[in-house]
């Protein structure tokens, strides 16, 4: 099993302006939306009120996922600040928060269209497609990674819309990027009908991209 890009956010566009903040703003309301969903089930009723206290874990895992996302920041030992909530986990479960996230973005757009509490959290949507694009390249580059043991590794080729989301540029841009007069052409291959891009090639344009940083492993 892999985590699919079209289910953890099903509506994404890759050049949104995308922040450390916006994206923690995000948490609470999207437990709220969590919180809904379950009253629903356990209580027959929609309550959407989480004390701030429990935002905490999330918060921690957050700041995780867009470090490595963006900055392309990978811990080789999880934050105090999860550390402190998460006493389920010991110091080097990348992939749990790797997990963790994917759900509560899952979770959240579900509360939130279902219930009408909270708000879809789009920016967390965001990175965490980013983060599982960048940890398929770092996968395929044999580079560290987060390495998720309930799920497979990935060596798909890549989509134009995976590099855009990367790229943090509209697909279309991408897409000029493979034409034969393209100043700094992406070397694409045929995989039916679809156009992809192997993983060599995606890092080697990537690095020439100023919105886009090279993972590293940091202590």
């Amino acid at each position: 099993m892999t985590l699919d890009i079209s289910y953890i956010a099903p509506v994404i566009t890759p050049n949104a302006p995308c922040s450390l903040g916006k994206t923690l703003d995000e948490i609470q309301p999207g437990l709220e939306a969590i919180q809904a969903v379950y009253s629903s089930v356990t209580k027959g009723r929609f309550e959407g009120i989480t004390a701030k206290e429990d935002a905490r874990y999330m918060n921690g895992v957050a700041r995780v996922i867009y470090q490595y996302s963006i900055e392309g920041i990978l811990p080789t030992r999880l934050t105090q600040e999860i550390m402190d909530v998460a006493d389920q986990l010991n110091s080097t479960d990348l992939g749990a928060i790797f997990l963790d996230f994917s759900t509560f973005c899952l979770a959240s757009r579900v509360g939130a269209e279902l219930t009408g509490y909270g708000n879809v959290t789009a920016s967390c949507e965001q990175i965490m497609a980013m983060a599982i694009v960048r940890n398929k390249l770092d996968y395929q580059l044999d580079e560290p990674y987060m390495e998720v043991s309930e799920l497979e590794p990935c060596d798909e080729p890549f989509t134009l819309k995976e590099i855009a989301i990367l790229a943090q540029m509209n697909e279309r841009s991408v897409r000029n990027a493979t034409l034969s007069s393209a100043r700094d052409r992406l070397a694409t291959s045929r995989d039916g009908k679809r156009v992809t891009v192997n993983a060599p090639e995606v890092a080697s344009w990537l690095n020439r991209r100023k919105n886009f940083k090279p993972t590293r492993a940091i202590e």
